[in-house]
């Protein structure tokens, strides 16, 4: 190629060179230059800070380099701008996510206003409990009424937006109208004026209401043979309770007293007895009643009367006392040397019989004559009839606490929650007919302590929480009262009168005409039956002539009472 630069010959032009393009130098002059050797300026051809200039190809990887960069800057950018409500979102200030609804949020978690002024349709808003406070500044507040009441008071409307006191009171016991004082029954009325309970008056085409009032009624029936249901006793630290062959059912409080139900009453009487940490009472067949000492001694009440008075036995962690078929009675001991000791007909001292290698706790007999040990933490033992020790029964390791033959041939056993005993589930099993495995009952969770068994296979348990029954029996125990119908006129002072007074309406001639309230007799404070007008006819056929039914009564002229025949 020619080099002189004042003139590019056409045949230069014409050479087939390839990877030439035609510049010009430093100097101004045209020349030919190896394309690679042309320099592109080290500029950032993306840079809107300065004038253009050639644009390599090469730029378009920076291109590319700052979109893939800026994706999830303008994705959080425009995700402010219009919020996507079907996730939870932080913003700041304000932001409409549907239309006439604003969310607010702020560093205070303080809001200002819920809602747009140009919310004018009808909507429903859900606002979520998340255990704060809402202030609600708007005229909400002045559509509610914010109760203030009486304590105890039974509110009520009293205007058809505000709630005001009525006139009934709950105490959590009982039951009161317009009462002034304590209210000392199950319901009672204040004595600011003379009341009267009555049903409405009937319409004119309907016969008056009957009102019944009626006592309690025995039954037949176990409204619960599944739970134990917590009787009425007092809730005491009950450790352990067994029931007497006449029916009387004792019952221990820990550190406290022996306590006794005698049969066909329903409290509990304090025996009187020093207080001791009562672990395990049991009725014998002769009627004597033992009682176990932790770390103490053996107590014994003969034939079921009296005090309970010391064996003289070694002090011992004794837990729980029983008595096998043949009269002789076992005493378990649940510390070193973990133990069951014998008192051979009930005659004498307690004998080392058996010792086991882990805490053993309560004992029973089956009348059959097996013996079931519990132990706690292990398992549950028995002891065939006429077997010389005791065998695990693979019950599975629980706080086996107590355990109970009944007559049926089923056997109990409770578990406990006591801390010093470890924990899992207090509920009671029970073992069908002595055999198969000891299901669970699904009682509450509980420390079941104590079960005794009464004579109609009811079952009972001692628990710190109070007394259990489980009510086995359908037709229960026989002879029971039904419960009494009093009517009592109110006491007077002094030499007042004090009447039941009797009434009823006094029949008219047939038609519509209204009957009175007529006072037919009342019964004084000396307890003298007086009748307002006893009929008065001279004999039996001028009574029955006067309209008089059978077996009314009347009296003669002279006072003789009679009745019709």
């Amino acid at each position: 190629m020619d080099t002189n630069h004042n003139r590019i010959k056409v045949s230069d032009l014409e050479k087939n060179e390839s990877g030439k393009i035609l510049t010009t130098n430093t100097n101004g002059e045209l020349e030919f230059t190896n394309i690679n050797t042309i320099k592109v300026d080290g500029y950032n051809a993306l840079d809107y800070n300065q004038e253009g200039k050639v644009l390599d190809a090469r730029q378009g990887k920076v291109l590319k380099d700052l979109i893939d960069n800026s994706k999830d800057t303008l994705k959080t950018y425009f995700d402010t701008l219009y919020l996507d409500i079907s996730n939870n979102q932080n913003v700041s200030g304000i932001k409409t996510f549907l239309a006439g609804k604003l969310g607010l949020r702020n560093t205070a978690n303080t809001f200002t206003s819920f809602f747009s002024n140009t919310n004018t349709a009808s909507r429903t808003y859900a606002f979520q409990d998340k255990s704060g406070t809402v202030a609600d500044l708007t005229d909400l507040a002045g559509k509610m009424n914010v109760p203030s009441g009486a304590i105890n008071k039974i509110p009520k409307f009293s205007t058809t937006s505000t709630i005001g006191n009525s006139r009934i009171t709950d105490d959590g016991t009982n039951l009161g109208i317009d009462n002034q004082w304590p209210i000392l029954s199950d319901f009672s009325f204040g004595a600011l004026k003379n009341r009267r309970i009555d049903i409405e008056n009937s319409e004119s085409l309907i016969e008056g209401r009957s009102l019944i009032l009626a006592a309690g009624k025995a039954s037949n029936a176990s409204f619960s043979s599944t739970n134990f249901v917590k009787t009425s006793d007092p809730t005491l630290a009950w450790s352990c309770m067994d029931i007497h062959k006449n029916g009387d059912i004792y019952a221990c409080v820990y550190n406290g007293d022996i306590y006794k139900k005698t049969a066909g009453s329903s409290n509990f009487i304090p025996l009187g007895q020093v207080a001791r940490t009562w672990f395990s009472i049991k009725c014998m067949q002769n009627g004597d009643v033992y009682a176990c000492v932790s770390y103490g001694d053996i107590y014994k009440q003969t034939a079921g009367t009296g005090d309970f008075m010391p064996l003289g036995q070694s002090f011992r962690n004794w837990t729980s006392i029983s008595q096998d078929l043949n009269g002789d009675i076992y005493a378990v001991c649940a510390a070193i040397p973990n133990a069951i000791y014998k008192q051979t007909a009930g005659i004498g001292n307690f004998v080392l019989l058996q010792g086991f290698g882990f805490i053993i706790i309560s004992l029973d007999f089956a009348s059959n004559g097996d013996g079931y040990l519990t132990g706690l933490g292990t398992d549950i033992y028995k002891k065939a009839y006429g077997a010389s020790s005791f065998g695990a029964t693979n019950q599975g390791a629980k706080n086996w606490f107590s355990v109970k033959c009944a007559p049926n041939g089923d056997v109990y056993a409770g578990v406990s929650l006591d801390g010093n005993f470890g924990g899992g589930k207090g509920d009671v099993y029970k073992k069908t007919a002595g055999t198969n495995d000891f299901i669970p009952l699904g009682q509450t969770t509980r420390s079941w302590r104590s079960l005794a068994c009464n004579s109609l296979g009811d079952i009972y348990a001692a628990t710190f929480e109070g007394i259990f029954h489980l009510n086995l029996s359908q037709t229960g125990a026989p002879n029971l009262n039904g419960g009494a119908l009093k009517l009592i006129g109110g006491t007077g002072k002094g030499s007042g009168t004090s009447e039941v007074q009797f009434f009823t309406g006094q029949k008219t001639v047939s038609g519509a005409d209204m009957q009175t309230e007529t006072l037919r007799a009342h019964i004084d404070e000396n307890g003298y039956m007086i009748w307002a007008n006893m009929p008065t006819y001279a004999d039996n056929v001028a009574a029955i002539a006067g309209g008089l039914p059978l077996g009314c009564e009347y009296k003669t002229a002279t006072g003789d009472r009679k009745i019709v025949y």
